[in-house]
């Protein structure tokens, strides 16, 4: 299906022979996951390049409308290419060193224009459910380890616990787990620390799961001693849900972005969200389109993406929270399934 949906959009470009390097767009084209592969389009069939290490893999992983290519070596690979053909479109990801070669024959280079981050933006209804398995896992990894959730317990245990369960559900986390708590909340980033976590701390807990689809949660543990965290957490999911009331086909990205930075703003911590509101989601967990004030991004049906806003004290506390959308044919999908944004903890 994405190879078809891919070769539609080339078809009306003088492309001599186009070379995927990215891993991401060759398993967002195939399914393939390893660690080193070349797809190279033009000729009668599509072509997979690997090595081989995954020899027997591609043998069931790939149909009959692909010719496969066991090399030894990639870049004696790419030399013969270079040599055999005239024209060679290459990706903006292509390495400096992949580039050289292929110039050092003298063929002509072109670099390609975002056409497959351009497809991968808008999903397949095949994707959309991948996606929201990947989405109903990781809440499910989350609603297990938040039964043995506790204080006294550092962030570093805390981030293995809910990776374990990820991985006990047959998941890969899609990141590296985030648990920032009391004033380390206030690094929108913070890796996980030996910190120990206190009752009265406000926790960001931001995961997700990736099997070939990803899905990217932020939620926040805090008692309800915490006046604070909840007064925050309050604005914030305000902003989440004034940012999902603009989301419809053919709005701006930054409108989005706006309705979300508007809210916090109001309140008086604007200058406390310092980060984009959102971003795509699908085979990697940051795509296209971008949710950002300085966007070019139009929202088109079947778009997914995170809307995260957050408000970030130094010293004292962060909150994020954040939800993933489908674009709807007018309106918005809601693909999270984390139906609250604050749990308690003991």
């Amino acid at each position: 299906m994405n190879l078809k949906r891919l070769l539609t959009a080339l078809s009306d470009i003088d492309y001599g022979r186009y070379l995927i390097t990215s891993l991401s767009d060759i398993a967002w084209l195939t399914g393939f996951t390893g660690s080193a592969a070349l797809v190279l389009l033009g000729g009668q069939k599509p072509l997979f390049i690997s090595d081989g290490r995954y020899a027997l893999l591609l043998q069931t992983l790939l149909g009959s409308e692909w010719e496969i290519e066991i090399v030894k070596s990639y870049s004696d690979y790419l030399t013969a290419i270079a040599q055999n053909f005239k024209k060679i479109t290459i990706q903006k990801q292509c390495t400096y060193q992949n580039y050289t070669i292929l110039a050092a024959s003298g063929a002509e280079i072109c670099t390609e224009c975002e056409i497959l981050s351009a497809l991968r933006a808008v999903k397949t209804d095949h994707e959309i459910e991948a996606i929201k398995r990947e989405y109903s896992i990781a809440a499910e990894a989350f609603n297990i380890a938040l039964k043995n959730f506790q204080s006294g317990k550092s962030e570093l245990y805390w981030a293995a616990e809910l990776e374990y369960e990820m991985k006990a559900l047959g998941r890969a986390p899609s990141f590296s787990t985030i648990i920032a708590s009391g004033p380390r909340g206030a690094l929108p980033h913070g890796e996980p620390s030996e910190k120990i976590i206190s009752d009265n701390d406000a926790i960001v807990v931001d995961f997700g799961t990736k099997k070939l689809y990803t899905s990217d949660y932020t939620r926040l543990l805090s008692n309800s001693s915490n006046v604070e965290a909840s007064d925050i957490a309050k604005i914030v999911e305000e902003s989440v849900h004034a940012a999902k009331e603009r989301v419809k086909p053919g709005a701006s990205a930054k409108e989005v972005d706006f309705a979300a930075r508007n809210v916090i703003e109001r309140y008086g911590y604007g200058e406390f969200f310092n980060h984009a509101t959102g971003h795509g989601v699908g085979v990697d967990v940051h795509e296209q389109p971008t949710i950002r004030a300085d966007s070019a991004d139009t929202l088109l049906e079947n778009m997914v993406f995170t809307i995260e806003p957050g408000i970030y004290l130094p010293q004292k506390l962060g909150v994020r929270l954040e939800d993933t959308v489908r674009v709807s044919a007018d309106g918005y999908e809601d693909l999270s399934r984390l139906d609250r944004y604050i749990y308690p903890f003991n």
